[in-house]
Formats: C-alpha cells, sequence, structure tokens
C-alpha cells in the first residue's frame, strides 16, 4: 500500500516541476502562433500580389493630354 507521505511527495514534485513544465509549454505555445503568423503574413502576401497584378496598369496622361 502507499505510504500516507506518498501524495505529499507527489504534491511536491508537482510544485517542483512546474516552472519548467510550464514554460516549456508556453514556449509551445510561442511556436505555434508564431507559425500561424508567418502562414498568415504568407497569404496576406499572396493575395496583395493577386490584386496587384489585377489592376490596370496607371495611365501616365489624362485623357485630355492624349488628345493632343
Amino acid at each position: 500500500m502507499h505510504s500516507p507521505a506518498a501524495p505529499i511527495a507527489a504534491l511536491i514534485h508537482s510544485l517542483r516541476s512546474w516552472p519548467q513544465t510550464s514554460q516549456e509549454q508556453a514556449r509551445r505555445n510561442a511556436m505555434i502562433a508564431a507559425t500561424a503568423c508567418a502562414q498568415r503574413r504568407v497569404e496576406r502576401q499572396d493575395v496583395d500580389d493577386y490584386f496587384a497584378s489585377r489592376t490596370a496598369p496607371a495611365d501616365p496622361l489624362p485623357r485630355r493630354a492624349r488628345a493632343d
């Protein structure tokens, strides 16, 4: 059977390992967030490039100036 100190020892172990576990989880979350942000940035650039290619080139001269 378990000794009465076993739950206390488990609690102490959890408390001691908490800072490292917490930091590792925070690092994983940051990596996931950075990856998602990079993917969104690439997608936005793709959309911007697409729309830039679809717009007509700017007319360097107004219509009246061309008629002369």
